[in-house]
């Protein structure tokens, strides 16, 4: 069993500046709910031949996808991190590569084993819908395609 646990919430997503995948200066996005991170999977191309062993398929891995980040976020169209001004609504409107960061909650003793405590992605801002619900609050759900080696630090 692992020692070491995240437990939410407490992880925060953090924009950088835009146009660029070296930025060390990050900003909280706020209001952010659920998050699906980074979804990772590995294309498989078949080798399968005439002299395959037994006639059993073999396969070889190839690229390694990143896939997208979503999440919903509760809408404040006057925060910088989320208008189309310096936001990510921005981004996606210019399409701006941008470096992002989730940052682990470290108010946990479960976390003290832990060497990381950053998770640094550069990706484009490829969804950002706005949802205005009759029974509830301002809302958006937001994706970003990653590009490139998500990395911990």
């Amino acid at each position: 069993m692992s020692t070491v646990a995240f437990p939410g919430p407490g992880f925060l997503l953090q924009i950088g500046a835009m146009g660029t995948s070296t930025s060390t200066v990050f900003t909280t996005i706020p209001g952010i709910q659920d998050m699906k991170v980074i979804p990772e999977s590995t294309d498989i191309h078949d080798i399968t031949n005439q002299s395959s062993p037994g006639g059993y398929e073999e396969v070889v891995p190839t690229i390694l996808r990143t896939g997208e980040t979503s999440f919903p976020l509760v809408l404040d169209p006057n925060n910088g991190t989320h208008d189309d001004k310096t936001g990510m609504q921005y981004a996606r409107n210019n399409r701006f590569l941008t470096k992002f960061q989730l940052v682990l909650p470290n108010n946990n003793a479960g976390a003290a084993g832990s060497p990381y405590t950053k998770l640094q992605f550069s990706g484009y801002v490829t969804g950002f819908e706005v949802n205005a619900p009759v029974n509830g609050v301002l809302g958006g759900d937001v994706r970003i395609k990653v590009t490139g080696q998500p990395v911990w630090a």
